[in-house]
Parts: C-alpha cells; structure tokens; sequence
C-alpha cells in the first residue's frame, strides 16, 4: 500500500515515525478517530479521551497526535480500556510506556517513542475529531514537493507487523485494489526466482505493474 500511495505521488505511510510496540498477530483495517492533546497547566485534561474509550469503539482505530506532550500519553490502563471498548488498534504520534503490559492486552499499538514518565496532569484533549499533521521531516515522505502526512477523523488506517498507513476513503478502493495488484505481481517475481529464472526476468512481473 505505501508503495503504491509513493507511486501516485501522496503521502500516507506513518512508519516511520510510528514503529510497531505491539505487532498484528494479522493485517487489521480500521476507521481513524482523533484526538489532538496539547500541554498546559489548565484544561480538560483527559477526560474526552476517558468518554471515547467508554463506548463502543469497533472496527475504529483510536489515533493521538501527543507530538507536543512531554511522557508517555499511553499505556496500561488506557491499552485495556481500549480493548475493553473493541478497538481495532491504536496510534500515538508521541510517547507511550508500559511495554510489556501492552504486549500482555495485545491491542496493536504504533508510537514515536517509548518514555517512563507520564505528562504529570498536564496533558490536555484540545480537539477530537480534528486533522492530524505529521511533519514531512520526521514521516519519510518521498514525494515531490515534500509535504506533510495528514491523517484525518474517518480515514481507513491499514496495520501489519511491519507499519501502518492511512488512506482516505475517497480512494480507499482503488488504492487497495492497486496494492492487491502490486503485491500480487511481487509474489510472482519471487516465486520466478525460486524457478532460478535470472533477476532480469523475474523482475519484468513487477516492472509491468508498476
């Protein structure tokens, strides 16, 4: 799927900077909800985060754009509770803890980084449901002009063991069926290789769908 979102020329690949804390026993596909937390000695602080991870959350992938919060947004307690609500998975652009009680609950989770220290109440839900931007320096984007990697409220985000991405629904079709196509056309050209067919042929498979 990234590799076809690269070829049209859009961004939408989160990995980097989202590195895989606890990996999809399978591929998942879920619909993004988001939330935009902001630091601050004043606030609402987490409680509608604490509401959204109350309800039925299945089939939704629960996405927190935490890129400005200092320690850990995620961890035990949040990672049960949303697995308690049915949530797909979670991503948090920012920093997350308790490892291996993560693992333990094995909800899939995707983070920046892993810190012991939480935001000490300072943490604020500012926006749910709003854009989230991951700057071009830190998303690996390739495309040509460098832009940003947007993920917003309702897009489909796709997990595997290796990363996820983020497609909006508009193309979410076409995107999938040309990545179907893609990953069918590598499989062929290893499996010309087992035949021992040289590179220069077996690459031709992929050469043609790309």
């Amino acid at each position: 799927i990234a590799d076809v979102l690269a070829l049209i020329g859009r961004s939408g690949w989160l990995t980097p900077p989202l590195q895989p804390i606890v990996r999809c026993s399978v591929p998942i596909a879920a619909t993004a909800r988001t939330f935009r937390l902001e630091m601050g000695n004043e606030g609402p602080g987490l409680t509608p985060l604490y509401e959204a991870l109350s309800i039925d959350l299945t089939g939704c992938c629960v996405i927190l754009d935490a890129q400005r919060v200092h320690g850990a947004v995620w961890g035990e307690i949040l990672a049960t509770a949303a697995h308690n609500c049915g949530a797909s998975g979670v991503l948090i652009c920012g920093s997350v803890r308790d490892k291996a009680q993560v693992i333990q609950i094995g909800i899939p989770l995707y983070a920046m980084h892993e810190i012991v220290v939480g935001p000490a109440g300072r943490a604020h839900v500012q926006e749910v449901g709003g854009p989230i931007t991951i700057e071009a320096s830190i998303s690996g984007t390739i495309s040509d002009p460098v832009s940003d990697t947007i993920v917003n409220n309702g897009d489909l985000i796709v997990c595997d063991e290796s990363g996820c991405v983020a497609i909006p629904p508009a193309i979410s079709n076409q995107i999938l069926d040309a990545a179907r196509r893609y990953a069918e056309a590598e499989l062929e050209t290893v499996r010309s290789l087992l035949r021992r067919e040289p590179l220069t042929v077996a690459y031709l498979h992929k050469k043609k769908i790309v």
